[in-house]
């Protein structure tokens, strides 16, 4: 079927969970949130509602979450194949703002894109610094002028001619390519 009650859906992700026999319905509460996450990222993703699937991805806070609901994911289909949170929903909203909302929620969990492949830890952290004035950009646009040899964070990807970078305080930006170095 095209779509499945919520019944359905548990029965199918319980047969794939490990789970303590004591616990209440077999699931910890970690498991139950983990299935709610990954049931409506599957459906947002199957009728199209960004702002809610956006929601959902907030709910994933570091790696280690992500890595687990992932691991869920896999093992529904979604239009017809199994495959990661990262290919499905950027395979379903492919226009260039929803790719953008969706890339930097992928960034805030802490995955890393080269620019042409998302990985869990594939990269080594890098420290950049300025190597001339420049301006670094957030994700919703806001700009601010830094002065040379500024260090401004961990790389965690670059796209076209940005690198993309985490602040200490886990904000993603982006400045030019061209104006940093690696410490």
């Amino acid at each position: 079927p095209s779509t499945i009650d919520e019944t359905t859906f548990n029965k199918i992700i319980a047969l794939n969970t490990p789970v303590a026999p004591a616990l209440k319905n077999g699931l910890t509460p970690e498991q139950t949130a983990q299935i709610d996450i990954v049931k409506n990222i599957w459906l947002y993703s199957t009728t199209k509602k960004l702002t809610p699937l956006l929601e959902q991805l907030k709910r994933i806070s570091n790696v280690t979450s992500y890595i687990k609901v992932n691991e869920l994911f896999k093992t529904i289909r979604l239009n017809g194949v199994k495959q990661t949170i990262v290919n499905g929903t950027l395979s379903i909203f492919s226009d260039d703002t929803s790719k953008h909302l969706l890339r930097a929620e992928f960034l805030r969990i802490g995955l890393k894109y080269d620019g042409d492949k998302w990985s869990l830890s594939g990269l080594t952290e890098k420290q950049i610094i300025t190597n001339q004035e420049t301006t670094i950009c957030s994700l919703k646009g806001s700009t601010l002028e830094v002065p040379p040899q500024t260090i401004l964070g961990i790389e965690v990807g670059r796209i076209r001619n940005l690198t993309k970078f985490r602040t200490l305080d886990n904000q993603i930006l982006s400045v030019p390519t061209k104006h940093i170095q690696y410490v």
